[in-house]
């Protein structure tokens, strides 16, 4: 009788096991009812740049990060006439400079800046830094999560959600008055059968951003494309939506513990960028095998918040990095014929029976 009922435990929890498991259907594209035309303006192109990985509009302004060989990794711009206002957070290890930037977010006129290999989070206050003013706090992220912290994104309410980088912890809701973690998320998407592959895929150049407006979390990833919709609430973290468009396609890299995953020849470039506003999810998405200046450009394709696609604009340029405002307006950071980026500002080209494509 004690065996019997030991079997039937072991079957239920086997069942209970495989109906929680995560179904992944990949539908190779993303598959939208509408495509419009986007034309491009430029904006500046006196500024020299060396690679900026991230902008970022806040009311009037567009802050550029360009941190790569640069004495400094912000550059401000006015967002009408693309005038370079100023330049903060000096590169370095000492008190409020940043070596290594894993993630740059802004809320609420503040931007969080996390070096994961300094382990710290430096906040800069935009208007003081405009101003010519010490305009920097740090917060160390030591000791505070079970794993290495990948990305800090802020929250509100003095919260913030921390990115790991194992099943220890995925996702973390901390609060930085708090010693201890509010709220935390564990499961990655099983894309294969190596539990590390799994955790580097999700992680590898993730684009994990915040809405302030929808209080929703959004990762896409880079090595194939995948996207995740969270609802973040007072009393945790939710997943709400899954998407898969592109199956990872990797290789590992020689020689780490725990194993990491790298872009292989056959690997599907995914999410290169996300910007949330308060009328969808728009993300930057190259959905092909290699990135060449000859090659194909990127897709822009807006998501309502329950993940449903709803419109691709066909980007006319390289773009590398985007941010949308309140307005809908779109501005991204853009290759040259020279090879040289520059700011521009995207519209959205009247529609018209030729111009408006249903898409098949």
């Amino acid at each position: 009788m004690k065996k019997s009922f030991i079997a039937v435990f072991c079957v239920l929890a086997v069942m209970s096991c495989s109906w929680n498991k995560e179904k992944i259907i990949y539908s190779d594209g993303i598959k939208v009812p509408e495509e419009c035309k986007i034309a491009a303006s430029v904006i500046n192109d006196s500024y020299m740049f060396n690679y900026p990985q991230d902008i970022l509009v806040m009311d009037s302004l567009l802050i550029v990060q360009d941190s790569d060989g640069m004495k400094t990794a912000f550059h401000v711009f006015d967002k009408t006439t693309g005038r370079h206002l100023t330049d903060f957070g000096f590169r370095g290890r000492g008190p409020g400079e940043t070596f290594n930037i894993s993630s740059a977010n802004l809320y609420d006129g503040t931007l969080y800046v996390y070096d994961a290999t300094l382990r710290k989070l430096v906040l800069y206050d935009i208007h003081e830094a405009l101003a010519g003013n010490r305009c920097w706090t740090e917060v160390p992220i030591d000791d505070v999560a079970p794993n290495m912290v990948l990305q800090v994104v802020p929250a509100g309410d003095g919260r913030l959600i921390l990115c790991g980088n194992d099943g220890r912890m995925r996702f973390g809701l901390w609060r930085m008055s708090s010693d201890e973690m509010e709220a935390m998320v564990n499961e990655y998407p099983p894309y294969s059968e190596d539990e590390e592959a799994d955790f580097a895929i999700s992680c590898y150049s993730a684009s994990v951003k915040f809405s302030e407006t929808e209080n929703k979390l959004v990762s896409g990833t880079y090595i194939g494309a995948v996207m995740e919709i969270y609802d973040v609430t007072p009393n945790g973290i939710r997943k709400t939506f899954s998407g898969y468009y592109h199956r990872p396609r990797f290789e590992y890299a020689h020689g780490a513990v725990p194993r990491w995953v790298v872009p292989g020849k056959d690997t599907v470039i995914g999410f290169q960028d996300i910007s949330l506003t308060a009328s969808g999810i728009y993300g930057l998405i190259w959905g092909v095998r290699t990135l060449s200046p000859d090659g194909p450009v990127p897709e822009l394709i807006r998501f309502g918040y329950d993940g449903t696609p709803e419109c691709r604009y066909m980007v006319p340029d390289i773009m590398t990095a985007f941010a949308v405002d309140r307005n809908g307006d779109i501005y991204g950071m853009a290759l040259n014929d020279d090879m040289e980026f520059n700011i521009r500002k995207y519209v959205r080209v009247p529609n018209s029976d030729n111009d408006r494509l249903k898409a098949m």
